[in-house]
């Protein structure tokens, strides 16, 4: 919806007055639901929680106290192995089995994304996962297929699964290169909080097909690492049904082509520099979209940087860079800024790990007439070991979205709190929260703004 070229306060009210529209003709469309479900579905969540609380709480009385040991080199609190703990697997050969199932029951108190109507929803979730994975001593093969399948309570057109399939593959050249290939094949669904989002009485399917080969150099006497890879990608989007008739997402289909290099030298016992330059290259299936638009697109970016690992306790990296990308209509602005990314671990104590984290990125965009978005995120994460069995995380995130072309800005602010119990190696028990806010300016553009909150509760069982 919304794919008409204009950035005014006029064009902005109408895209308003579209959402509302569609809006209405969604809650029409589910309107012939029992009203009986609704409460048969808020008051079986509201049971599960209770019984899972309960649960909870007498294996927490007598479970372990956390006790303070050494991490692993490179290792936090949120993924530490717990040898006791982890499931094990089943043996096959040269191979280990792990079948895993997660059942989730949440609740979402602004499933559209809406800022003028927000309408609740309670949703369940399954989601299978196998995977089959090595256990060579030179050499790797991780492979498997996992799916989330959603089901709303109420809006049963929200309905959708997702689904992906993967394999994962080291060779061993000798002791200090490898070789690495990622293939996947992904079927999921547009969030309703997306810019893009076509606000379609169903979401929005697509598919994306990636393939990553690299080459890796590790440090040996000359101190020097590397890194070659490239990367693509196919994405194939559906069409979908709105409020006024079909949508066509065919003008979203795109191939992405990514190569990156990346030169580094130890420097110092603790740090490697490093010199990194990309070059990436969107090409769409048509050369003009519905509004006429070339979206089709070829970007790069040169960075410098440090590799850090103060003994294992602290470590990551940090780059600092300048990036550029060209559009192939003319009537489109090129973006260019300077660019940073940082990714740091610190293990306060052997029991609490903080994270830091920041990118600023160049993505594509279907709003009419902007080019692209300057993406701006950071986020500090801390993640906590309770009890031997029982892991606190709480993060914090702000995205900041210029959209290049148009007068328009989104500012995303998340709090994320999660509550890991691990049962035993067969089970395990989480409770999520998660509050996000948007802030969409100008002021007339308001309908964009929006606050949600999620809760969620998960169990696993796998073996």
């Amino acid at each position: 919806m919304c794919k008409t070229e204009g950035n005014d306060s006029s064009h902005a009210l109408a895209c308003n007055c579209d959402r509302q529209l569609w809006f209405s003709s969604a809650v029409v469309a589910v309107s012939r639901k029992n009203l009986i479900t609704q409460s048969f579905g808020t008051l079986l969540m509201k049971k599960i929680i209770k019984c899972t609380l309960i649960l909870l709480s007498t294996h927490i009385l007598v479970g372990q106290p956390a006790l303070s040991q050494e991490l692993a080199r490179n290792e936090t609190v949120a993924d530490r192995a717990r040898p006791e703990l982890d499931a094990s697997g089943i043996p096959l050969g040269g191979f280990r089995f792990f079948p895993q199932l997660g059942l989730t029951v949440g609740n979402n108190d602004n499933i559209y994304a809406d800022g003028l109507s927000p309408v609740s929803d309670v949703i369940y979730v399954a989601s299978p996962e196998v995977r089959l994975q090595s256990g060579w001593s030179t050499h790797a093969l991780d492979l498997g297929i996992a799916a989330d399948v959603l089901d709303y309570v109420d809006f049963e057109n929200e309905d959708h699964t997702n689904f992906r399939a993967w394999l994962d593959g080291r060779l061993d050249i000798n002791r200090s290169s490898f070789l690495r290939t990622e293939a996947e094949h992904a079927v999921r669904h547009e969030g309703r909080d997306s810019a893009d989002d076509v606000r379609g009485l169903e979401r929005t399917k697509f598919e994306v097909d990636s393939l990553a080969v690299s080459y890796h150099l590790r440090p040996g006497l000359r101190k020097l690492n590397a890194r070659f890879e490239g990367e693509y990608f196919k994405f194939d989007y559906n069409d979908v049904l709105g409020p006024e008739g079909p949508i066509n997402n065919d003008d979203r289909d795109r191939d992405r082509i990514r190569g990156t290099m990346r030169l580094g030298f130890d420097a110092l016992p603790n740090n490697s520099l490093f010199f990194q330059l990309a070059a990436q290259s969107d090409k769409y299936d048509f050369q003009f979209d519905d509004a006429g638009f070339e979206r089709s697109s070829n970007g790069y970016e040169i960075a410098v940087g440090t590799a850090l690992d103060y003994s294992g306790v602290t470590f990551g990296e940090i780059f600092v860079g300048y990036l550029s990308h060209a559009y192939d209509d003319p009537r489109y602005g090129d973006i260019d800024d300077v660019s940073f990314g940082a990714e740091i671990a610190w293990n306060i104590t052997g029991l609490t790990t903080i994270t830091l984290g920041g990118s600023r990125t160049v993505e594509p965009t279907t709003l009419v007439p902007a080019s692209g978005v300057l993406s701006t995120r950071f986020r500090i994460g801390a993640d906590h070991e309770l009890l031997r069995s029982l892991i606190l995380s709480l993060s914090w995130s702000n995205i900041n979205d210029d959209f290049r072309g148009i007068d328009r800005v989104d500012k995303v602010d998340s709090v994320e709190f999660s509550a890991r119990y691990l049962m035993n190696r067969y089970v395990q028990i989480a409770f999520g929260f998660d509050h996000t806010n948007r802030d969409t300016t100008p002021d007339a553009l308001d309908g964009f703004s929006f606050s949600r909150n999620i809760f969620s509760l998960t169990v696993e069982v796998h073996l």
